[in-house]
């Protein structure tokens, strides 16, 4: 029985993972349907395939010109009062070289969220805050922070003019 222990042990990790993989699908899939309903319901454009050269039509966002493989997918397009919204799922890959001079590639996904006003508007960027941000914090590099204390731990603010 000892000797079998180890095959067991690996079954059960090759199980764990196909029933991760399953979960991960299953609830993409049921977000890709609720975003299909969203779109139908305000009778807005919506694309779930992949979308190559979308980086181009957003020029002034460096964020999207990084990597290789680059693809928007989860498109979705509409107007909302005076207000032209486009938001998408994004993905691009960075490739490394480990100690054995093999190459790691690196995935990086994220949304995007795109608001188009008939004023004047400033850049400004809000992602998820992470470690690198605390640390630079405690450097001076503070982000902008909010009346919301929970916010602004949650979240990285930042904009070139930040009074605005």
């Amino acid at each position: 029985m000892e000797i079998l222990f180890p095959f067991f042990l690996f079954g059960g990790f090759v199980v764990l993972v196909v029933v991760l993989a399953v979960f991960s699908h299953r609830a993409e899939k049921e977000r890709r349907e609720k975003l299909r309903q969203f779109a139908a319901a305000r009778q807005w454009y919506f694309e779930p395939e992949e979308v190559r050269g979308f980086d181009a039509k957003y020029l002034q966002f460096d964020f999207l010109d990084r990597g290789s493989n680059r693809y928007a997918h989860n498109i979705l397009a509409g107007r909302l009062d005076e207000f032209e919204i486009e938001a998408f799922d994004y993905h691009y890959e960075t490739h490394s070289r480990d100690s054995d001079g093999k190459r790691k590639t690196q995935h990086h996904r994220f949304s995007v969220a795109v608001l188009t006003a008939p004023f004047p508007l400033k850049e400004l960027c809000i992602r998820p805050e992470g470690i690198l941000d605390k640390l630079s914090a405690a450097f001076g590099w503070d982000d902008i922070d909010f009346e919301s204390a929970e916010f602004s731990r949650e979240f990285h603010v930042n904009a070139p003019d930040r009074r605005w």
